[in-house]
């Protein structure tokens, strides 16, 4: 029987794992009558319930699995199926209304992959649907047409520097959410920001069919370098290894040829990404058996040498404000990316916190500054 919570997490993300790789594991063999939820939470923060279902009902591995363990599984699969349906009629009309205003965009992260390598859109969990414009100008566009939809944004941190995205939301006449990120650039991070521009990436965009006939999205090459990005864009939150982003890394990288290897290759080693997609590949294989090949492997090995960036830069959150700190060549813009951090828009504060008091800013400031120093110190 584990002796702590650390090995009931990693007993209870082990049994998920080898679910997911069609394997038959046993239920664990624990006399502890929590392990059911141990494997239930786990399964949530790594959003791979639904998944893992896939991979066990209808197969021999169900039989090893409690009936009231299969029962939470068939009701949570079921309200997944009926909120991906909601979510999904939505979505369609929002990308149909973008595209009749002339608004390019690409749909990316988890409901580009979605409608695109997994069996069925509700295995792929996610909170939200991201897209990508050409530039602020054109997702502020984007957000005027959703707001004219019943959407709103919520009070957020902004700058030239400090966000690359905001989000959007609405509560539809169920009760399921519509959240929408709108994205300018890559990532908040500095560094991927400046990686794959949105000519580069339109100009080789596919169409997902089970969006419309003219939803563009990442292709698979820029999907998985995206995913390797976005995993250790994460780090420093403490989990970039969420099973169900891993397995968006095993699914693109199954579904590249040779030839799409080689560029895939060609583009790493271009945007000094080695070192993250190296790591990305040897966390996925170790939980996956994800298969790369070798001479990619090799490559990224040797020319990850040469790279200033390596996996370790969001480990914590002073390695990643310091990265991105450094990623921003002009000193201008560092001090700015600093400004923004520090002191951001006094609407943003006071709404932050509750108040209309202008006279309380500089004690808000303060405040803020010394939480940020304590979560860094932590």
């Amino acid at each position: 029987m584990p002796s702590s919570e650390t090995n009931s997490d990693s007993i209870a993300l082990a049994w998920l794992a080898s679910c997911i790789r069609g394997e038959q594991p046993h239920w664990p063999d624990w006399q502890d009558a929590s392990i059911a939820d141990h494997i239930w939470q786990a399964g949530l923060e790594h959003g791979v319930l639904a998944l893992c279902s896939h991979y066990i009902f209808g197969t021999p591995a169900q039989t090893l699995v409690t009936p009231d363990f299969q029962q939470r599984l068939k009701d949570y699969v079921r309200q997944a199926a009926v909120r991906e349906l909601v979510q999904e009629h939505e979505i369609k009309q929002v990308l149909k209304l973008l595209h009749k205003e002339g608004i390019s965009f690409l749909v990316m992260k988890g409901t580009s992959l979605a409608y695109s390598i997994y069996p069925q859109p509700y295995l792929r969990s996610r909170y939200d649907t991201d897209l990508l414009f050409q530039d602020k100008a054109a997702a502020e566009r984007a957000w005027h047409v959703l707001q004219d939809r019943g959407y709103t944004r919520p009070n957020a941190v902004s700058g030239k520097f400090v966000s690359h995205e905001f989000s959007c939301y609405k509560s539809g006449k169920t009760a399921v959410p519509h959240v929408l990120d709108l994205h300018w650039k890559l990532s908040n991070n500095q560094f991927f920001a400046q990686s794959l521009s949105f000519n580069e990436l339109q100009a080789d965009a596919i169409t997902v069919s089970n969006l419309g006939k003219t939803v563009l999205a990442f292709n698979r090459i820029h999907g998985l370098l995206h995913a390797c990005m976005h995993r250790i864009a994460h780090k420093a939150e403490g989990n970039a290894d969420r099973l169900i982003w891993l397995y968006d890394i095993h699914l693109l990288a199954k579904s590249l040829n040779q030839t799409q290897w080689a560029r895939f290759v060609v583009l790493a080693v271009a945007n000094e990404i080695c070192n993250i997609c190296l790591d990305g590949f040897q966390k996925t294989e170790s939980v996956f058996a994800t298969a790369i090949p070798t001479n990619v492997i090799n490559v990224l090995q040797e020319m990850g040498k040469k790279e200033a960036i390596t996996e370790d830069m969001g480990t914590t959150l002073w390695r990643n404000d310091l990265a991105n700190f450094q990623a921003l060549p002009a000193w201008r813009d560092r001090l700015q990316l600093l400004k923004e951090h520090v002191f951001p828009d006094s609407d943003y504060m006071l709404k932050k916190y509750n108040t209309n008091n202008r006279y309380l800013l500089p004690l808000l400031y303060i405040r803020r500054a010394a939480r940020g120093i304590s979560k860094r110190l932590l």
